[in-house]
């Protein structure tokens, strides 16, 4: 009998080295794609954009930790360095990674450019790897890859022309959300990770420690689909894992939105002026045209401006057509009986949820929502509530991560319902769309920006606070702009003999003479400041313009000391956020039983 041959275990190992080393490039190609105006010699901005403001943010950080604050709550760099609450206001934990380039010595090109890479490589791996997972996949993964990476809207609009670093950074976490919560309804099925709860707590957490605004885009997309999936699978054991969940979301969260919530009460700033009214009225003011959404290779420069402009000046707000044409496949799909037949069920329902899903957010994003009409019962309280995104065109975001999961649902199951070659045909031609309408848009951007210069210091003329928001009302922006080289004032009979300052932190050499007097501090008045020093009868108050004064007595002579104290609150806050990364870390490099080899069929074939 003849002896059977085995092909040595090397043999059947090499194809697939081979396949990851192709997958890896491919992704690799996607992201350098993505950060093409990286390759420029200089920084490309459109002017009157977000870009400058963040720039400002990553110097502040900067700032910050060389004066010795750890983690950075109050900025100087702003308003001729008054001291501006961003850090506080709006999160800002990745923009440690640029700041601490600009410390190393790196130039704001540099700095800024290398990011970006990071941020785009880390969208399209992430992307992969999650749709991998999730639609146990290859193809579907590399389509996701491409097609959310490359959306105009995340890399056009919110990467380049806008330069919104918190949203982009915030969309990049949309795809660790949804596996998170594949991992939280369907544990037992194939590419679910053991302890996967964690990464929907750690995708929610990173979403508030870019851009709280994109929390609500995030809650308008999953929200539908977590209640949907929780008629379908409500018991104990998955709303244990979903409670897990969102207290760790809530947990690692603690150490940005304490301050946040905090400073919201008790600062008086212009952001928190506003009223419901306005905001609704700002949000009826920027929606969209329905014929932008479909808008096919336009130019990619502008502003947003008011309903009814024209458009030749408007950003291009256009979904791209690579994720419509992927959303009509799975339509497609659904309309045919002899395929749909061959679609299974789960799947079928949950394409479907998400298909009227990315109908609804795209008409939300338009000018025939009613952002500011009065609507019956808690409809006008829910509206209210989505308004405060500020600008409907942010729809977008999430509207393109729906498109893109129903293309990649679409494609994985045209290959179990007809064929792989077909399902193969139609990635690659999904794929080189976007690539063009990728390319196109960048080379579009780079053709018609302004070139940024690298001492941006008082380019955008605002003091690199942009609209203001975290201002108080009544501080005099103009003339903070205006005084270049501030320094304690005194008045009445007190006198200034010295003073230094470090940051957001003086110390002051004060005399108060017969009478006594006020010496004004370069700094606006926010909460946390305190007298950190004797104070010998001296006192902190409110002088004009919102700015921050010590009040001296008579006969005082000594030295003051004024600092930016942070709670006790907000360091227990981070404690407890560390706390809570530590232990999600733990379960998630826990044993990966049931992450891999599951013995049921996955989700995405099975009947």
């Amino acid at each position: 009998m003849p002896e059977r041959s085995v092909a040595p275990r090397h043999a059947t190992a090499a194809p697939r080295d081979r396949g990851r080393r192709l997958v890896a490039l491919a992704v690799a190609l996607v992201a350098l794609v993505a950060s093409l105006p990286v390759l420029l010699t200089y920084l490309p901005y459109t002017p009157n954009q977000d870009l400058i403001f963040h720039l400002y943010r990553i110097d502040g950080i900067a700032r910050g930790l060389a004066d010795g604050q750890f983690p950075v709550r109050m900025q100087t760099v702003q308003v001729s360095g008054y001291g501006y609450p961003v850090s506080i206001c709006y999160g800002d934990l990745f923009l440690y990674v640029p700041a601490v380039l600009r410390l190393m010595g790196l130039s704001m090109r540099a700095s800024y450019g290398a990011f970006v890479l990071l941020v785009n490589a880390f969208c399209a791996a992430a992307t992969y790897l999650c749709f991998r997972r999730m639609l146990s996949s290859r193809t579907s993964g590399l389509l996701a890859c491409a097609l959310w990476t490359l959306s105009p809207y995340r890399l056009l609009d919110d990467v380049w022309l806008r330069g919104a670093v918190g949203e982009y950074l915030a969309l990049g976490f949309f795809p660790v959300i949804a596996f998170g919560v594949y991992c939280v309804f369907f544990p037992e099925r194939e590419g679910a990770a053991r302890g996967g709860w964690a990464w929907c707590s750690l995708g929610v957490a990173a979403v508030v420690y870019s851009h709280i605004i994109s929390i609500v885009l995030a809650f308008v997309l999953f929200a539908p689909v977590v209640v949907a999936l929780l008629v379908r699978r409500h018991d104990a054991r998955t709303l244990g894992r979903l409670a897990l969940a969102a207290a760790a979301a809530l947990l690692l969260s603690l150490a940005f939105a304490v301050p946040f919530l905090e400073y919201y009460q008790s600062a008086d700033m212009r952001v928190t002026a506003k009223t419901a009214a306005m905001t609704r009225s700002d949000a009826a003011n920027n929606a969209l045209m329905p014929a932008q959404l479909l808008f096919f290779l336009p130019r990619v420069t502008g502003l947003s401006y008011a309903l009814g402009e024209p458009l030749e000046l408007e950003m291009p707000f256009s979904v791209g057509w690579s994720l419509v044409l992927g959303a009509l496949l799975w339509v497609a799909l659904m309309v045919e009986p002899g395929l749909r037949g061959r679609v299974a069920r789960p799947v079928r329902a949950l394409g479907s949820l998400v298909l009227v899903l990315a109908v609804l957010i795209a008409f939300m994003s338009t000018a025939y929502f009613p952002w500011n009409q009065a609507l019956p019962g808690p409809l006008d309280a829910v509206v209210s509530v989505l308004s405060n995104i500020q600008f409907p065109w942010r729809l977008l975001g999430p509207l393109s991560f729906a498109l893109v999961f129903l293309a990649c649902l679409a494609a994985r199951s045209l290959a179990a319902a007809l064929s792989p070659g077909a399902a193969r045909a139609a990635v690659v031609a999904l794929v080189a769309l976007s690539c063009v309408e990728a390319l196109a848009g960048l080379t579009s951007y780079m053709t018609l920006a302004d070139a940024l210069p690298e001492d941006y210091v008082g380019v955008d003329g605002q003091g690199g606070v942009a609209s203001s928001e975290y201002l108080p009302v009544e501080a005099d922006k103009p003339g903070m702009i205006a005084d270049a080289d501030p320094a304690p004032e005194a008045s009445g009979d007190a006198e200034v003999l010295s003073w230094s300052r470090s940051g957001v932190d003086f110390e002051l050499e004060v005399a108060g003479g017969e009478t006594g007097g006020s010496v004004s501090l370069p700094l606006l008045d926010y909460p946390g400041y305190e007298l950190v020093s004797e104070p010998g009868g001296c006192e902190l108050a409110r002088g004009d313009a919102w700015t921050l004064s010590v009040e001296v007595p008579a006969g005082f002579e000594g030295t003051v000391r004024v600092a930016f104290v942070a709670p006790p609150a907000w360091t227990a806050s981070l404690a407890a956020s560390a706390a809570t990364l530590v232990g999600c870390v733990v379960v998630l490099a826990g044993p990966r039983a049931g992450a891999r080899g599951c013995s049921r069929r996955a989700l995405w074939v099975s009947r």
